[in-house]
């Protein structure tokens, strides 16, 4: 087989190799939650995101569907109560102060538990590998009928 220079056997070349599509552990995801929360924390507050909590739920919301996407599917619940607790404690609350405001904080965590949890859904998925979930076996002889 003739191979173009530069490239590898199948099509890629030395330089963009093919991705490989990484998985976060849990704990890395979480970590990552955290810092990514109390960033956007920091940015939606200099931008006067107290006074529009619904723009800064927006932030978290993508905060938490990109990091849910990038780490294990268990640890989406987790990402979502760190964005959710964030924005109570600093949007919400605006002095790190946690409360409970009944059905708006109902509607807010079940925002953010729908975007982490389909990201990190649509995320498994992307990082599966491109093969049926159930593999066939190889054909052969018979095996199940007595002689």
């Amino acid at each position: 087989m003739r191979v173009a220079p530069g490239r590898l056997a199948d099509g890629a070349s030395f330089l963009h190799a093919s991705p490989t599509r990484h998985c976060w552990s849990a704990s890395s995801g979480l970590l990552a939650a955290y810092v990514g929360s109390a960033a956007v924390t920091a940015i939606a507050v200099l931008a006067g995101g107290t006074h529009h909590p619904a723009a800064a739920l927006i932030a978290y919301g993508l905060l938490a569907a990109v990091v849910a996407a990038s780490t294990r599917p268990a640890a989406a619940v987790g990402v979502a109560l760190i964005a959710w607790m964030f924005h109570n404690g600093f949007i919400v609350g605006r002095h790190a102060d946690l409360g409970w405001h009944g059905a708006a904080d109902v509607r807010r965590l079940a925002i953010l538990l729908a975007v982490a949890v389909a990201a990190a859904m649509l995320g498994s998925r992307l990082r599966a590998p491109h093969q049926a979930r159930f593999p066939l076996p190889p054909p052969g002889p018979d095996t199940s009928r007595g002689r």
